[in-house]
């Protein structure tokens, strides 16, 4: 996606990214995906769906 994320706030995109192209920018925080709170990721398995909403 060309975003890197610190907790829930947007910290780099890359030139191309579709984040960038949707109009995030950096220092951006986000709070909710397709409608749903994200929840905190700290110390979780990043890949568990449960865990992430991709």
């Amino acid at each position: 996606m060309g975003i890197s994320l610190a907790g829930h706030t947007s910290t780099d995109l890359t030139d191309t990214s579709p984040a960038l192209f949707a109009g995030i920018a950096k220092g951006d925080s986000i709070l909710h995906l397709n409608g749903q709170t994200l929840r905190p990721i700290s110390g979780a398995n990043v890949l568990d769906p449960e865990v992430v909403v991709f």
